[in-house]
C-alpha cells in the first residue's frame, strides 16, 4: 500500500490484492512527489464456506520519490535553409517535435566547420519551445554544423540531431 507522504493515513491505496503476485509496480506514482510505502502480506482463505483474510503486521514504512532522470528522445528531421534578405544572411532550422510530456524545449548549437579549433556554441539562452530556430548571426562565408537537443523538465539533454550547411 502507499500513502502520499504528506497526507493522512486514511488515504491508503492498495496497490495489489493478488495473493499470487511476487512484486508490485506502482503505475500511479507521479514524479517529484514523496510517497510512503508499507508492505502487508495477506492471504485469502475459505474455511467451511466462510472467506477469511489473513494479514501480517505492516512492514516498516519507506519513503520514495520518483525522479525522472532520463532525457527525452532526440529531435529528428533537422534541416537548415539559408536565405539572404535586404543584404542580411540568416539560417532557419526546423525539426520534428519530440512528443514527451516532460519536455521543456530545445537547445540549439552551432559550430563552424572551417575552423578546427572552434567549439560548439550554444545559440539559445534557454530552451526554445517550438521546433524551429532563426539564426540571424550566421556568417554567409562560413560552413556550419548545427545541432539540436531536446531538454527535459529535469534539465536532462538528449543526444543531438545534426545537420551541416555550406555557403
Amino acid at each position: 500500500r502507499k500513502n502520499p507522504a504528506s497526507t493522512a493515513k486514511d488515504s491508503t491505496i492498495w496497490l495489489n490484492t493478488n495473493a499470487t503476485a511476487s512484486e508490485t509496480l506502482d503505475t500511479t506514482a507521479q514524479p517529484n512527489i514523496a510517497y510512503q510505502y508499507t508492505a502487508i502480506r495477506q492471504q485469502h482463505l475459505t474455511l467451511n464456506n466462510h472467506p477469511i483474510d489473513l494479514r501480517s503486521d505492516p512492514s516498516t514504512p519507506t519513503t520514495y520519490t520518483l525522479h525522472n532522470t532520463y532525457p527525452p528522445a532526440p529531435p529528428t528531421g533537422l534541416t537548415a535553409a539559408a536565405s539572404t534578405t535586404e543584404n542580411r544572411y540568416s539560417v532557419d532550422l526546423i525539426w520534428q517535435p519530440v512528443d514527451d510530456s516532460a519536455l521543456a524545449g530545445y537547445n540549439v548549437y552551432r559550430q563552424p566547420l572551417n575552423n578546427t579549433e572552434a567549439k560548439r556554441e550554444k545559440l539559445t539562452n534557454s530552451p526554445v519551445t517550438v521546433p524551429g530556430f532563426h539564426d540571424a548571426s550566421a556568417d554567409s562565408k562560413t560552413s556550419y554544423r548545427y545541432s539540436v537537443t531536446a531538454v527535459g523538465l529535469n534539465n536532462s539533454e538528449s543526444d543531438a540531431a545534426t545537420t551541416s550547411l555550406e555557403p
